[in-house]
């Protein structure tokens, strides 16, 4: 038999003894190309059947999964067969790994999981042909990690209860799906006993429009993140408090809503991340919004050192965030005599860049206000719309809340605000097409705070079209080197001459953004109101 085609793929017929390959060009015989092409010299190749002696297999009812060794100290690698019979529906499939998570769903029939095994010979003159069928003797097997669905992206797996969203641990890999079919309640602390690979989420999740209420009542240990903020270059993490710790790269969550309740009574010395999806994005987070946000703190109140920073989705996004909405509304009184920084960003925390690899955020919204009480002196508070650090490219967002900072007491008369309608630093990354129309003020008599419309301080990067509507409020604060301005700003008059950043007054004006996304400046009841649809 031979292949005159492309395809080098050859089915080897029964009770083969040994085959002999030889090559040849394939170029034509025609008038241009005359010449006999000969064969190429004989490769002969023996076929070896793999032998199976010490090879044992295991059900392992937690992970649900088939699991095989080899007995004898066995280092060879091999490739394997598999079959498993859902009560006459077969599954097959090849796996490199020495266990099969089996797709379906239900009770595997007696004796049904079969393998066969084939040896992998590199630069060897044997093919290696698989062995005869290994059978696990066994009762019935109830395989039934979900709800429903088979795993697949016609099929996916069903989560209808807390139970179901834990074990997406136990098929998390970039090639399955899963979807809500119910609201759930999960809290963080029944997600601390996983391993850190269980808590990276490589799947994908549709939300189908349910709603998740997270509770954080418990911080787990993760390694040292550190990062740097205006007035706190030296801010550090080493707890967190999410549905996962990292989206990878293919991993992806959409379609959901969020009711976040914080309530943590354990602050001593802690430096923790809150946020309701995940500390660090490198995949995709599409279509989630928050509906509701409660925060509660309490702990020791002699610790020092204390950080406390929430991430309205995500905490650090190397990946893509796109049409999120923050809708919450929420005043947290902070507690007298405990001492903490604080920062709030109604989207991420810090959109970031790691070896080239930008945050990127799109067509995202803070909707309600957001106020912090203060009640202790000699603390930091930061609090943006949409993130808190920008090194990526912010494209199509807005805020529409107000965002105050107030005191609880009259004994406060030292703090620090930092606050923005957008972000609190640009460094070199793209601000385009943003608005504020959110009121940005502090009702504290004392301290010093520090706001701006837009952005407080830019450091180079580019900007295009950002638009702030509230009276007074500049587009930029700060600027330590000049950004490329691809655009035109518009603002109440003469807000952000000072860093020469030009802007127009304010007017009816409708401005096209990218496809059909257009931002809108309208006049309503006697002041301009952005949007962006």
């Amino acid at each position: 038999f031979k292949n005159s085609s492309e395809n080098k793929t050859l089915v080897i017929p029964d009770n083969i003894v040994s085959i002999t390959f030889q090559a040849q060009d394939a170029q034509s015989n025609s008038e241009v190309n005359i010449k006999k092409l000969l064969f190429s010299d004989e490769e002969i190749l023996n076929p070896i059947v793999t032998e199976v002696d010490g090879l044992e297999i295991n059900w392992n009812d937690q992970l649900k999964r088939f699991e095989w060794n080899w007995t004898n100290d066995n280092e060879n690698k091999y490739n394997y067969y598999v079959s498993v019979n859902f009560a006459g529906r077969i599954e097959t499939a090849f796996v490199d790994n020495n266990y099969y998570c089996p797709k379906n769903r239900g009770i595997i029939s007696n004796n049904g999981f079969k393998l066969k095994a084939r040896l992998i010979e590199e630069e060897s003159s044997n093919i290696s042909i698989f062995s005869e069928e290994v059978v696990f003797e066994s009762g019935p097997i109830d395989c039934s990690p979900f709800s429903g669905g088979n795993g697949s992206e016609e099929n996916p797996y069903i989560i209808a209860n807390a139970t179901d969203f834990l074990n997406i641990s136990l098929r998390n890999t970039s090639d399955v799906y899963f979807a809500l079919n119910a609201n759930l309640e999960i809290d963080v602390a029944s997600l601390s006993g996983l391993d850190y690979e269980s808590r990276v989420l490589n799947a994908h999740i549709n939300g189908n429009g349910f709603n998740i209420k997270v509770f954080s009542s418990e911080l787990i240990e993760m390694e040292k993140y550190g990062n740097s903020l205006i007035g706190k270059t030296d801010l550090s993490f080493d707890y967190y408090s999410s549905l996962f710790h990292t989206i990878s790269a293919g991993g992806d969550i959409k379609n959901l809503n969020i009711d976040y309740q914080i309530s943590y009574n354990k602050l001593n010395s802690t430096s923790a991340i809150f946020a309701p999806i995940c500390v660090f994005n490198y995949g995709t987070i599409d279509k989630v919004n928050i509906t509701n946000f409660d925060i509660s703190i309490s702990g020791n109140v002699t610790s020092i050192d204390n950080n406390v920073f929430v991430g309205g989705v995500a905490g650090v996004n190397f990946g893509t965030i796109q049409n999120c909405n923050n809708q919450s509304v929420f005043a947290f009184n902070m507690p007298q005599q405990l001492s903490f920084n604080f920062g709030y960003a109604g989207i991420v925390l810090f959109n970031a860049n790691q070896n080239g690899q930008r945050g990127s955020i799109t067509n995202c919204f803070n909707k309600g206000h957001k106020q912090i009480n203060v009640a202790v002196n000699n603390n930091i508070y930061y609090m943006a719309g949409i993130t808190l650090t920008n090194i990526g490219s912010i494209s199509m967002c807005g805020n529409d809340g107000d965002l105050i900072l107030a005191t609880r007491v009259s004994s406060v008369v030292s703090l620090t605000g930092y606050f923005a309608g957008i972000t609190i630093t640009n460094i070199n990354g793209t601000l385009e097409y943003l608005y504020n129309n959110g009121r940005i003020t502090t009702e504290a008599s004392r301290g010093n705070f520090i706001s701006s419309g837009i952005v407080y301080q830019i450091s180079g990067g580019t900007i295009n079209t950002l638009v702030e509507t509230v009276t007074g409020q500049p587009i930029v604060r700060s600027c330590q080197s000049d950004p490329t301005d691809f655009g035109t700003n518009y603002a109440t008059n003469n807000s952000g001459t000072a860093i020469n950043i030009v802007v127009q007054e304010l007017k009816n004006v409708e401005i096209q953004c990218k496809g059909d996304t257009k931002l809108t400046i309208k006049e309503d009841n006697g002041r301009f109101v952005a949007s962006i649809k």
